[in-house]
């Protein structure tokens, strides 16, 4: 004869004793709560389920074939019947699971606005600190431009840099004219600074063109100093040219192309700057030094 107990405790903190017994021959089967019978069947030789009420809650009583000529016994509460207690239940859950969810978005809505404002505080650093920290821990690449002229000297850039082994692309509006550019145009080159763990802060340097763009850039000024200087023939205007860069660089060379320019029509390369790269010691010892047979 088969005999188990169990205990279950109420809502209200009832404890209730439920015990059953099931003949291994007569088959008979009892169940009691608190030594009350409240259940009996006869005869039960095969898998069976009892349901009884405790209160306002529907209990269990599977009985299950072992397949040795045995059985096993198993208690528990059923929720998924439709009881009053059970349709209770599902609303409280329901209620629970809306808030949950409810508290979920908001905890997740908080999370975001820290990370948004933690963010905020990191970009704000970047961009107050952006040249200290290009130059101490920036790095060195090559950044392509593509240009498209939207009137005067407006034009609107997009170039495109390598950064960390993935291609990244920036646009931007720029004025030759307050960038104290030489012309730029689709396909060239130039230096470009950004940071490895935010590719978003870097600078591309107008004043440091790559080899290719270098050559166009000279081939520029030198045919608009021949065009400006009848005077002068190729070897000399070439050798002008060469010692403006050694001295003076890429604006130097803005300084001759833009030489014929008011300042008005040019800030920062005009006929003033021009004159001023003339007479710079500077200019004139490299001048000297590469032309020592020319009188400019």
């Amino acid at each position: 004869m088969a005999q188990l107990n169990w205990t279950y405790t109420s809502d209200r903190g009832q404890r209730y004793t439920i015990g059953m017994y099931h003949g291994s021959e007569s088959g008979h089967f009892l169940v009691y709560c608190n030594s009350k019978i409240i259940l009996i069947d006869f005869h039960v030789q095969k898998s069976s389920a009892y349901s009884f009420f405790i209160e306002n809650e529907l209990l269990e009583i599977k009985i299950e074939e072992d397949g040795n000529g045995g059985f096993d016994y198993d208690f528990t509460l059923n929720e998924k019947v439709e009881t009053p207690k059970n349709q209770e239940r599902k609303k409280r859950s329901s209620k629970h699971f809306t808030w949950s969810m409810a508290g979920l978005v908001l905890f997740a809505l908080l999370i975001f606005g820290i990370i948004k404002i933690l963010d905020n505080r990191n970009d704000q650093y970047l961009s107050l600190n952006k040249s200290k920290l290009l130059k101490e821990e920036g790095l060195i690449t090559t950044a392509r431009v593509v240009v498209n002229p939207t009137g005067d000297d407006q034009m609107k850039m997009t170039y495109a840099f390598i950064a960390n082994g993935k291609a990244r692309e920036f646009h931007q509006d720029i004025s030759l004219l307050q960038a104290g550019l030489l012309p730029v145009r689709s396909g060239d080159q130039f230096k470009l600074t950004f940071l490895p763990q935010h590719p978003k802060i870097h600078d591309i340097h107008f004043n440091q063109p790559r080899r290719k763009t270098l050559k166009r850039y000279k081939e520029l000024v030198l045919n608009k100093l021949l065009a400006l200087h009848s005077e002068l023939d190729e070897q000399e205007a070439s050798c002008i040219l060469q010692s403006t860069i050694e001295a003076k660089g890429i604006s130097g060379l803005a300084d001759l192309f833009y030489q014929d320019l008011s300042k008005s029509e040019h800030p920062k390369h005009n006929k003033e700057s021009f004159q001023k790269l003339l007479q710079s010691k500077t200019f004139r010892k490299k001048l000297k030094k590469n032309c020592s047979d020319l009188e400019w």
